[in-house]
């Protein structure tokens, strides 16, 4: 991504030359590969943004199972002591994830 932003600031540049030089028509050409340009560069974002909103979709419906489970189902308690560590211990990890992925979500919005 950042390579299309370079790109895009050496277009910017070129097209205040054409208009510094009055060459409105190569000027237009440069205005027109730069829309484009930042069109794919929304799309991408947007694609990528879908993708991080549906997997916190997911891991959160998981984290809320297993959070379900172990504080509601029986069987948890019949779990050995080191296998109820280690689903505690998998449902925090599973919650930094999510907060990791609302990070994200939030620093992509921004």
């Amino acid at each position: 991504m950042s390579n299309l932003k370079e790109i895009l600031e050496s277009l910017e540049k070129m097209k205040t030359k054409y208009v510094i030089k009055k060459d409105y028509e190569k000027a237009m050409k440069v205005r027109e590969v730069i829309k484009l340009i930042k069109e794919k560069m929304e799309k991408q974002e947007s694609t990528f943004l879908e993708r991080i909103i549906k997997e916190k979709a997911e891991l959160a419906e998981k984290t809320s199972k297993l959070k379900d489970f172990i504080e509601n189902n029986p069987k948890f308690d019949e779990l050995t002591n080191i296998n109820r560590i280690l689903l505690i211990n998998q449902f925090n990890a599973m919650e930094m994830y999510l907060y990791a992925l609302d990070s994200r979500i939030e620093f992509i919005n921004d």
